[in-house]
Parts: structure tokens; C-alpha cells; sequence
């Protein structure tokens, strides 16, 4: 079997932590960098037997953790919902559509969104069977989005997990092959607004993380003893390498020590923006280099941005494709 023809497929569940059985049109969003793991928890039995042999073990909780890579684009035609908009969605945020406009950000209510995962290994050959892996009750444990210079696109990093439902074969006359993918082509960051607190960050790189605390729920009445997975909480941060600069320029020491709060702006070929409302600096003056420049790394918390009000108006951070 090849790495490379590894694919993965994800289904929202309709009830909750009841595995789903996935069609070819669930294989419909551009993941790389696929990689996955299975466990079953081993309990020992070192029983005392006046030697060095040991009994066999009992097989406990099955659990499935996979992670991947997608860039960041919107869907096949401005202002429609993406296919990877479900990967959001079983990762705890809204789904917004408003029109010429898809928001998704921070939501409490979608703390239980599970999606049914499948992982697919498939055989060399002219009539070849597939490997799948499947899991149920997944939700992912941790959500970045990630740039690693000018001129590349933002990616979203995901780390899924669940309950393992099954490892099995699938037979060539049923196999899944990925199709009906979006076509747009992630932008870059180039021409790009990247402000903070309407001052404009010179950044090279840069990372939101969702800070997503993900929780596995055991359940002794299913089978693999494990019911899925939840989001217990979310702690959104940002960090960048933006270049040292005079007070006179950005003062980051008086906003840093004052606690001052202002606008993160990301807007990427004017079809992407990233923006959290509210955010706090919590470190810098860290220098950095970056061919020979020094750098100012900081650090940021993103914070609700009212004092009161549920998600729907003290949301932290949202990305809207337009």
C-alpha cells in the first residue's frame, strides 16, 4: 500500500454518537498530510507466580486519532458553503450562512457535533480492495490555522478523536475514491491587511489556535467503551514573528502592559478574513531573528468581545469567506 493514495472521509452524524456509513461523496474535501492511530487499552495482569511468565491481557477501550492538513480557500463559488465546513462544524463552531457571506466561529452550543470518520488504505493492483479504518463520535481535539510565510497559503491543521468502530476490508466493486472537490485555489498571503488594533503587523509568520480542550466520554454500553468525543472548552491564542519596531511605530510595551484590547484583521484576497474582535497581548519584546532582522515574537489571548451575551454576539474569533 502507498502513503500517497491514502484518503480520508467524514460524515456529520444524525444522531450523535452513532456511527454513520459513509458515501463517495463524503471523500469531498482536499486533506493531505493524513495520519492516523489506533489504540486498545491493555490491562496487564502481573500476577505473582514465582517466575518470569507473565498471563495474557484483557483488551479495554478502543480509541482512533487522526490528524491532516488543508489549505484554506473558499468554497466552489462565493458565498456557497465549503465542503470542509463540516471538519468546523464537528470541531465546535456555528456555521453561518448570510447570503454572500459564511461565517464560522466559536459556538458553546455545538460542544456535541460528532462526525463518523473513515480512513482508507488501499492495495496495489489493478482490482484493488481498500483498508478502512472507521471511528465514530469524533470531534477534533485541536484546530490551527497556520501560516509559515508570505507568499503561502493559511492551512488548517486538525487533530481529530473518537471511538474505533471497526478495522475492515473494503472489496474493490465498493471502493470510495475521493471526488466532487472545491476548485478554488487558496490565496496567499500577499497584498494582504494584517492589522492589529488598526496598526499594521509586518509579520512573517503567523498561528491562531483554537485551543480547543477535546474530551473522550467512556460508556460501558458500547462496545468499544468509549461513547466519543466533546469540546470541554475553547482558549483561542494567537502568536507572531511581526519585526521590532520604535514605540513611535506600534507601541506593543503600553498596549502589553495596559492590557489593552484591540481588533486582530487577517484579510486574504479579499475573499478570507480571520478576526477576533478583541484581542490581548500577553507576551512580547522576545526577540527573534529572521534574516537578520530581529523580531518582536508576541503572544495574544483572544477574549470575548462584550461583556455579556452568549456566542451570537461575544464570539472570540470567526472566519467569514465572502
Amino acid at each position: 500500500m502507498l502513503s500517497t493514495r491514502k484518503t480520508i472521509g467524514l460524515k456529520l452524524e444524525g444522531t450523535p454518537y452513532t456511527a454513520e456509513n459513509l458515501a463517495q461523496s463524503d471523500f469531498n474535501f482536499k486533506a493531505k498530510n493524513i495520519q492516523y492511530s489506533t489504540e486498545i487499552e491493555e490491562y496487564k495482569r502481573p500476577y505473582a507466580t514465582g517466575d518470569f511468565n507473565k498471563f495474557a491481557s484483557v483488551m479495554g477501550k478502543s480509541m482512533f486519532t487522526c490528524s491532516f492538513v488543508m489549505d484554506l480557500a473558499i468554497g466552489t463559488t462565493a458565498g456557497a458553503v465549503p465542503a470542509w465546513g463540516k471538519l468546523l462544524k464537528a470541531a465546535g463552531l456555528e456555521e453561518n450562512d448570510a447570503g454572500s457571506d459564511i461565517y464560522y466561529r466559536i459556538f458553546a452550543n455545538g460542544a456535541r457535533t460528532p462526525c463518523t470518520i473513515e480512513i482508507v488504505e488501499i492495495e496495489d493492483g489493478t482490482s484493488p480492495s481498500q483498508l478502512v479504518i472507521k471511528a465514530k463520535g469524533c470531534m477534533a481535539k485541536s484546530v490551527k490555522l497556520v501560516c509559515d510565510g508570505v507568499g503561502q497559503p493559511v492551512q488548517l491543521q486538525f487533530e481529530f478523536h473518537g471511538s474505533l468502530v471497526s478495522v475492515s476490508d473494503r472489496a474493490y466493486g465498493s471502493i470510495l475514491i475521493p471526488d466532487q472537490f472545491d476548485n478554488k485555489l487558496p490565496p496567499t498571503l500577499m497584498s494582504a491587511t494584517v492589522e492589529f488594533d488598526s496598526v499594521a503587523l509586518p509579520l512573517d509568520k503567523f498561528t491562531i489556535d483554537l485551543g480547543i480542550n477535546g474530551q473522550l466520554e467512556s460508556n460501558p454500553a458500547d462496545a468499544s467503551g468509549i461513547k466519543g468525543a466533546y469540546v470541554a472548552d475553547f482558549n483561542p491564542t494567537f502568536v507572531a514573528d511581526p519585526k521590532m519596531q520604535l514605540l513611535a511605530v506600534d507601541n506593543f510595551y503600553t498596549k502589553w502592559k495596559a492590557g489593552t484590547l484591540g481588533a486582530l484583521n487577517i484579510v486574504l484576497g479579499s475573499t478570507i478574513t480571520l478576526y477576533a474582535p478583541k484581542m490581548q497581548l500577553v507576551k512580547a519584546y522576545n526577540p527573534g531573528d529572521r534574516g537578520g532582522l530581529v523580531t518582536n515574537n508576541i503572544e495574544a489571548i483572544l477574549t470575548r468581545s462584550v461583556g455579556e451575551g452568549d456566542d451570537e454576539t461575544g464570539y472570540p474569533f470567526y472566519i467569514k469567506l465572502t
